[in-house]
């Protein structure tokens, strides 16, 4: 029992830093992209906007019962995958900040 208990929490830990870590990349690839000019004032605000909105949902999903279940991991991953394509977008097409 003991031992399920800690599988759960270390898997619960886990599943809530992994999530971090992706926003922290996310992040730094939205920081780079304006450094190098590649994203626009306004695109690079967005993104922060949508960035912050994830990480109130991360902390929402850990609120109610301190982790996070299958179904808000699937939602938050979901959310940062559209978020990952939006980046990608930003930094490819041929708006620039210079």
């Amino acid at each position: 029992m003991v031992l399920l208990f800690t599988m759960v929490l270390a898997f619960t830990i886990t599943s809530a830093g992994a999530q971090v870590a992706y926003q922290k990349t996310q992040q730094e690839r939205i920081k780079h992209g304006y450094k190098k000019g590649k994203i626009s004032p306004a695109e690079a605000s967005r993104l922060a906007h949508q960035q912050k909105l994830m990480h109130k949902d991360v902390k929402r999903a850990k609120c109610n019962d301190g982790r996070i279940s299958r179904s808000e991991r699937q939602r938050i991953m979901r959310k940062q995958q559209m978020a990952d394509r939006q980046i990608y977008s930003y930094n490819h097409n041929k708006r620039s900040r210079f």
